[in-house]
């Protein structure tokens, strides 16, 4: 889901670029395609749709360059928010692996 946020953005960032259409046109226009359409079923109190919203609050408050730099670094922000959850993600599939195999051996050594 992050990297759909990840195309979001470098979409509408290329959108502004080459537009002159309001913000809010442009990101209703994107949201309808197809492979946006997941951003809008997220959960109210996700860290995609809280990082979402901090995002589009903050288009439309400076010139054309401004938000071309906004969204750059919003998509940096967003690149270590998918590292964290990458990481995160390994710690607790690790662990739930290292449970697994301690219960099997410890129902192998309960059997025998």
């Amino acid at each position: 889901l992050l990297q759909i946020i990840d195309r979001f953005i470098l979409e509408l960032s290329e959108e502004m670029r080459f537009t002159s259409e309001n913000h809010t046109l442009i990101i209703n226009n994107l949201m309808l395609k197809e492979n946006f359409k997941p951003l809008l079923q997220l959960k109210k109190d996700s860290i995609e749709a809280t990082f979402l919203v901090d995002f589009t609050n903050g288009l439309g408050k400076s010139d054309m360059q401004g938000q071309l730099s906004y969204c750059s670094a919003a998509r940096h922000r967003l690149k270590s928010i998918i590292n964290n959850a990458n990481k995160e993600f390994e710690a607790k599939s690790k662990l739930y692996r290292i449970l697994g195999v301690s219960l099997g051996a410890m129902f192998t050594v309960l059997i025998v």
